[in-house]
């Protein structure tokens, strides 16, 4: 108690974090971006205000939640939220809200968002507002396989982005090395004022530990397999269903995610009509945030072959439950046969794909099947420092002087 009467006489605050973010809980369907803001959230509340900025709706749904008050702060754990309606005209109760926050970082998981990320920073830049710092977090949007989809329209906006030195007082939050070197690439900014902090991973419950412990029933004549992503152009679920032609095990494979192109799974259900009568698959929709460890861990195998991913939140959760995956060499998650937590492997090379699938997946009994989970979780929490990763994001949101 004298303590925390010391502390508030000696002026101590906890500093703020404002982000902003299309689209928030209770919607799931911008995947990985939100997951990431949940778990810098869920890691870093106790050190930080946390508050939101967001549409009342979710990616592609025009409809807005039901019995989400708008233009009004909610609290909701460790964090304030503010749902503004999805037009242009929120930008006026945007730019009103960071002036009232005023916090001490300003935080866009976006580079490319029209109002949440490319407006605002023209607005900063014509001094409309001004806050101690800004943290924009490219999410991979400056691989070079990212920047192919809408790429006339991206390349134009960086040219412009460098020719009015629009990002001259802006911090970088990369997550690799690797993406370090695409925002220098792509932005005129120097290396100083690019952060480094890998994507931190979800904090496992007890009820999932509760859970993970209890025997997985299994149909062992079958590999399960699962893919489980936005089904999307870049998330390449047409390549799934070309390897599982070739494949002459039995198997089910189980795809989750919204549909946000209609045009790639058309693709999907013309190639799912000429699988062998070996391969089953089945479409099972969405799934909600919370079961999605529970199904990883009653699958054998995650197949992801994206052609680029940022981080992977869902490799990352699928080998903390000790399910191995098969993904392509576009993400971070390299060398995983080494470590024995799967397989990534250049696109170019797809019976590479089809020999995991025929000869790599062993099918063991439940008891072997159990330790040989917990030899890859042991070796996936070897691979995923959470305490530097956690100091990372510490060092991320500190010094807002960048001058």
């Amino acid at each position: 108690m004298i303590q925390q009467k010391a502390t508030a006489f000696c002026g101590y605050r906890k500093k703020s974090i404002l982000i902003l973010i299309s689209h928030y809980l209770p919607g799931n369907k911008i995947g990985g971006p939100l997951t990431s803001i949940i778990n810098i959230i869920d890691h870093l509340g106790s050190k930080y205000d946390f508050n939101i900025i967001t549409y009342n709706n979710d990616l592609g749904i025009s409809k807005p939640y039901e019995g989400v008050p708008v233009n009004s702060w909610i609290k909701d754990g460790n964090v304030q939220i503010m749902y503004l309606p999805s037009h242009l005209q929120s930008i006026k109760s945007v730019v009103r809200e960071i002036i009232n926050v005023n916090p001490d970082f300003l935080y866009l998981p976006s580079l490319f968002s029209p109002l949440f990320s490319i407006l605002i920073i023209i607005l900063h830049k014509i001094k409309i507002f001004n806050v101690k710092c800004i943290i924009v977090a490219t999410k991979g949007e400056l691989y070079d396989e990212a920047l192919n989809f809408k790429k006339n329209k991206k390349r134009l906006f960086l040219f412009f982005a460098k020719r009015f030195n629009l990002y001259k007082e802006i911090i970088f939050h990369a997550s690799t090395e690797f993406e370090k070197q695409s925002i220098m690439k792509h932005i005129k900014t120097t290396s100083s004022k690019v952060r480094i902090a890998t994507n931190l991973s979800s904090k496992t419950s007890k009820e999932f530990e509760i859970c993970s412990s209890s025997d997985i029933m299994r149909n062992y004549d079958v590999i399960n397999i699962v893919f489980l992503s936005r089904i999307s152009k870049d998330k390449n679920l047409p390549f799934v269903f070309d390897v599982l032609k070739k494949v002459k095990r039995k198997l089910i494979l189980r795809i989750y995610g919204p549909i946000e192109d209609n045009y790639i799974w058309d693709i999907c259900v013309k190639k799912s009509k000429k699988l062998p009568s070996n391969i089953e698959y089945m479409y099972l929709g969405e799934v909600k945030r919370e079961k999605v460890k529970n199904i990883l861990l009653n699958n054998d195998l995650l197949f992801l072959p994206t052609f680029a991913e940022n981080f992977g939140h869902v490799i990352a959760e699928s080998l903390s439950v000790g399910t191995p995956v098969l993904i392509s060499d576009n993400t971070p998650w390299k060398n995983l046969s080494e470590f024995g937590l799967g397989w990534d492997i250049n696109l170019n090379n797809m019976q590479e794909f089809v020999d995991v699938i025929e000869s790599k997946l062993v099918q063991n009994n439940i008891y072997d099947q159990k330790e040989a989970r917990r030899i890859r979780i042991k070796a996936f929490n070897a691979l995923n420092d959470t305490e530097k990763i956690f100091i990372d994001h510490l060092k991320l949101f500190s010094k807002p002087n960048i001058g």
